[in-house]
């Protein structure tokens, strides 16, 4: 599920991105070596590349970048959401993108949209947020299962059934789904889209999942 931040637990956030980034001083007035490298705010332009559940949705209420992504109207409550003085890192990010999911195109993909947004907004940074591989899988299970409360729009009839499938005959659990890939247990399913209704193991499903090629 999502995670919205309250104003204390947002105002101590501010304050540990602010201190991530503190004011570059140039090598020419006493920076560091590292500094000649690092553009000053005013020639600045962070491209912001959100990896799936990796807290972005918490930065929805820092990020302006995050709200214009979704094309929310300034009255939305994205915008809303935001400080009424915005944060320095909000301002150098030009662009938030959210990483697509893992196809044989990806690459081509993700080139396109970093070429797309470079001819824009001249980006000279990247920003990434990262997250144990671990956390982040129990996550994205609990988030997107059949079952929970948060109801997710109908896709395709092939993938809606294989979400079904997913979900109630091969791992109802996070720990059935590491059982399963670990060969501990074993489970089947029965893909009824199309004419061959034969049994398929559960394992295939789940390592499509986890790699992030699955539907």
């Amino acid at each position: 599920t999502s995670i919205y931040l309250s104003s204390q637990h947002r105002d101590s956030l501010i304050n540990e991105i602010e201190s991530i980034i503190p004011p570059i001083i140039p090598h020419e007035y006493g920076g560091d070596e590292f500094s000649r490298w690092i553009h000053p705010d005013n020639n600045r332009s962070i491209l912001y590349l959100h990896v799936g559940k990796t807290g972005g949705t918490s930065l929805d209420r820092l990020f302006r970048s995050n709200c214009e992504y979704y094309n929310s109207g300034i009255d939305s409550p994205c915008f809303r959401s935001l400080p009424k003085s915005e944060v320095r890192l909000s301002r150098l990010i030009s662009q938030t993108l959210h990483l697509p999911g893992v196809t044989k195109d990806y690459n081509s993909i993700l080139k396109t949209m970093v070429i797309d947004a470079n001819e824009r907004h001249n980006i000279t940074s990247f920003l990434f947020t990262l997250r144990n591989p671990i956390n982040r899988a129990v996550s994205a299970f609990n988030m997107h299962h059949i079952d929970n409360i948060l109801r997710w729009p109908k896709r395709s009839k092939l993938k809606q059934h294989l979400r079904e499938k997913f979900y109630h005959d091969c791992f109802p659990t996070i720990e059935r789904l590491a059982m399963i890939l670990g060969r501990q247990q074993n489970a089947t399913y029965i893909n009824k889209i199309g004419k061959n209704r034969e049994a398929h193991d559960c394992y295939s499903l789940g390592v499509r999942a986890i790699t992030g090629i699955g539907s």
